[in-house]
């Protein structure tokens, strides 16, 4: 039997070939790995993102509740739903000069006891109030913007039965 002779550069060879094949599977396991951080680190900012965009729409939701239990007990709303004559005026200067209504609100808009808006409203906004969105915040996106609607009933007496 003949002794099989291999060469050193042959043995040189193999070896860099397999030390070659373990550093890539290294490389790729490595890689791997950072996708998975990468992936991981994306649901994360995703899931914190959401909890905060939830958390700012619940304190608006509050702060908008807050305006409108203003807005209601303000004797001057109510003289606008008694009489609109002057809801024109009323709207486009008095509403947001006697600081009543933050800054941040860019239009309110005051409906009959029917659910028409009065007289010398915003005629953009939605032309009659539904009785069951009333008491509800509602968010209506537009071109990357949104309009939040809060819509509240008034009423003359304590009991609620006669609707302003």
């Amino acid at each position: 039997m003949k002794a099989i002779r291999i060469s050193i550069t042959r043995w040189v060879a193999a070896f860099f070939i397999i030390l070659s094949l373990i550093i890539a599977i290294l490389c790729g396991l490595g890689l791997y790995r950072l996708y998975e951080i990468d992936m991981e680190f994306d649901r994360s900012r995703l899931a914190a993102a959401h909890e905060e965009l939830s958390g700012a729409v619940t304190d608006l939701q509050l702060y908008i509740e807050q305006q409108s239990d203003a807005i209601s007990d303000w004797d001057e709303t109510r003289q606008q739903l008694l009489n609109p004559f002057y809801y024109g005026y009323w709207k486009a200067s008095r509403a947001q000069q006697a600081g009543v209504i933050s800054p941040l609100f860019t239009n309110i808009d005051l409906y009959d006891s029917a659910g028409h808006i009065l007289p010398g409203g915003n005629s953009a906004s939605d032309a009659q109030l539904r009785q069951e969105n009333a008491g509800k915040t509602l968010f209506h996106p537009a071109k990357g913007l949104a309009r939040v609607q809060h819509l509240i009933p008034l009423y003359s007496d304590e009991g609620e039965k006669f609707l302003l």
